[in-house]
């Protein structure tokens, strides 16, 4: 019998705690004494150092270091993040899963290194400060780039950049992307979604997403009075839609197959009032007419209370903090996304 996702997650958020203070004091060689002192920092025991600064804008670039390292990175290898911020008010939760995801790019716990360049869409690209103290990493690529001017603003001044990611030039060298919403911790090593990209090219897909909540979830049970069409919708299907939190984006097939010209007409025929979570409506909407085109991930890669998880699913490599999940402690009696969130915030380079 299946385990219920909310005890089930109970269960694994204490070990993948210990996981995270295990891999952070393997990646700084701790071991004894030095990695009893790590546990504690990690812990809370030690406060940590406080990096982001509230009333003061958040410069962004590269932390500094030796320049060779940068040159060994290997670009035709990389596997490619995108994050879309927006201001500083949601710095915290960037910092949190820049540093997930950059505490597997430095733990190197697999023979075969993997190279992560992170692409971050906003209005500044001119910072210049570290960010978050991070240590430069031969394996690791941060890059910041200017938001597409085209984009609407739907559910959020820069949200719907998501699906203009594939207009910008800045992107015309790169064919694959994942992308990410701000409040993403990663658990797992990047390449284990990545390798996905493999049944998503050989079936000709264009995105890859996790189901939306099946326990009151935006689409389950469509509310009175809007009509707008979803992923999984129709006669006989138990279709809930697709959520946008997590996305595998195939650039080169959306530029090949003219995916802005049939995105645009969506954007216009449902309009503001319809388009209510702009980028996730937009795709469902797509998701509808063309469902050959969407390949549905596991829900390990976007790991949300309701989401359908069960004890036989595997251990989430992404937990997504939207909705009841990023405050509801009951999950893991004192322990939930907030408690995985302060401990990846307080990881240093």
């Amino acid at each position: 019998m299946s385990m219920p996702a909310a005890r089930w997650a109970g269960l694994t958020v204490g070990l993948l705690l210990c996981c995270v203070y295990t891999m952070h004091s393997v990646a700084r060689g701790a071991t004894g004494a030095t990695f009893l002192a790590s546990f504690g920092h990690l812990a809370g025991i030690t406060p940590p150092k406080q990096e982001i600064h509230q009333g003061r804008r958040l410069r962004m670039g590269v932390h500094g270091g030796d320049k060779s390292k940068k040159e060994d990175f290997r670009e035709e290898e990389a596997i490619h993040i995108v994050y879309v911020m927006c201001g500083d008010e949601r710095s915290d939760e960037f910092m949190a899963s820049l540093k997930s995801l950059h505490l597997f790019a430095k733990a190197a716990l697999n023979e075969d290194l993997n190279y992560y360049h992170i692409h971050v869409i906003t209005a500044d690209t001119d910072g210049t400060e570290e960010v978050g103290g991070l240590q430069p990493r031969s394996n690791f690529r941060l890059t910041f780039h200017k938001m597409v001017m085209d984009a609407p603003e739907l559910f959020g001044p820069c949200a719907m950049q998501t699906l203009y990611i594939h207009e910008s030039a800045e992107f015309n060298n790169i064919d694959q992307v994942i992308y990410l919403d701000l409040d993403t911790l990663w658990l797992d090593d990047p390449r284990e979604l990545w390798s996905h990209f493999h049944a998503i090219n050989a079936r000709g897909a264009f995105f890859g997403a996790v189901e939306e909540a099946r326990e009151g979830g935006w689409y389950a049970g469509n509310k009175p009075g809007e009509d707008l069409p979803y992923y999984g919708q129709g006669s006989g299907s138990s279709g809930v839609g697709l959520n946008s939190g997590v996305m595998m984006i195939s650039l080169a097939r959306l530029r090949a197959q003219n995916f802005s010209a049939e995105r645009d007409v969506i954007e216009q025929r449902w309009g503001r009032k319809h388009l209510r979570l702009g980028p996730q409506d937009v795709l469902n909407a797509y998701g509808a007419e063309h469902p050959e085109r969407i390949y549905e991930l596991p829900c390990i890669f976007n790991f949300r209370i309701g989401a359908g998880c069960d004890s036989n699913t595997g251990m989430p490599v992404i937990l997504h903090g939207n909705g009841r999940l990023k405050d509801d402690v009951t999950i893991v009696k004192g322990n939930s996304y907030r408690h995985i969130f302060d401990v990846m915030s307080s990881l240093r380079g």
